[in-house]
């Protein structure tokens, strides 16, 4: 649902301060923001709805995406600590691939149903993710403090599940990123299973004189070229009609730097745009 906003789709008629003011304050994205709102949740006052849903401080609602091994996890981690320093409050992180593992671990019911699926080597339908990431997204820790999803949607029919289920991200943030440096970063990836601890032999290497950590690092069977590259096939065959269905409260970050300064971009966006 890329939803119109009509001052934003011609100039005719603007000033240049006027189009800078609209820019510069990212007024395309909060409009697109509100009408998102109002389409889905369909107020009887319209009017009230929306000075309600500006007057006060809205916990953040935010979606990542990115190809696999951009570094999804790592910067999601990061942000929900950004909002824990500054706010207080720190949003529930939320991959829907741990959601779904957590589910079938617990034997839920949505869990044994999504285990039946996976027995059978077949994908699980969205409309069962969807009910997942729903029922976490209205417990209240969520409800109070906010939430990232972490890689979902990963599709425009996820999308426009969440959509429909009145769970709309404020922003989409993506981390774009070239193939080869997925590949290369996968390749290089070795993790400590005693801490979890993730390592990589060029851009992080572990420490030299430590020998024991040196021998127990292991190398996944699934990061090598060979996986990845039809899983950034995948990604590719998707992104497009997500990144057209957001529109506007879109933000694309060049994420083929270090960590340190794309937490610095993104959080610094967040900020100057009162995502908070």
């Amino acid at each position: 649902m890329k939803v119109p906003v009509p001052f934003m789709s011609s100039n005719d008629g603007l000033s240049e301060d006027t189009i800078k003011y609209i820019k510069d304050n990212n007024i395309g994205q909060l409009m697109e923001y509100l009408l998102r709102g109002i389409i889905t949740e369909k107020p009887a006052k319209p009017l009230r709805y929306v000075h309600e849903l500006t007057a006060s401080s809205l916990p953040p609602r935010l979606a990542l995406a990115g190809p696999p091994a951009s570094g999804k996890g790592t910067q999601a981690g990061y942000i929900c600590s950004y909002y824990k320093r500054t706010t207080g409050k720190k949003p529930v992180h939320v991959s829907s691939g741990d959601l779904l593992r957590a589910e079938v671990a617990e034997g839920t019911h949505l869990g044994k149903i999504a285990e039946d699926y996976m027995q059978r080597g077949e994908l699980v339908p969205d409309s069962l993710i969807i009910s997942i990431i729903r029922g976490r997204l209205t417990k209240e820790d969520a409800v109070m403090n906010g939430w990232l999803l972490d890689g979902f949607p990963r599709n425009r029919s996820q999308a426009i599940a969440l959509d429909a289920a009145g769970l709309t991200p404020r922003i989409l943030m993506v981390l774009d990123t070239p193939d080869e440096v997925l590949f290369e970063r996968v390749e290089g990836r070795r993790t400590d299973p005693l801490t979890g601890t993730i390592y990589h032999l060029k851009y992080n290497p572990p420490p030299e004189d430590d020998t024991a950590l040196l021998e127990r690092l292991q190398h996944r069977d699934d990061d090598t070229r060979e996986v990845l590259g039809p899983r950034l096939d995948g990604y590719h065959s998707m992104v497009n009609d997500l990144l057209d269905y957001y529109g506007s409260i879109m933000y694309h970050v060049d994420a083929n730097r270090p960590m340190s300064v794309i937490t610095k971009d993104i959080t610094e966006y967040l900020q100057n745009h009162d995502i908070m």
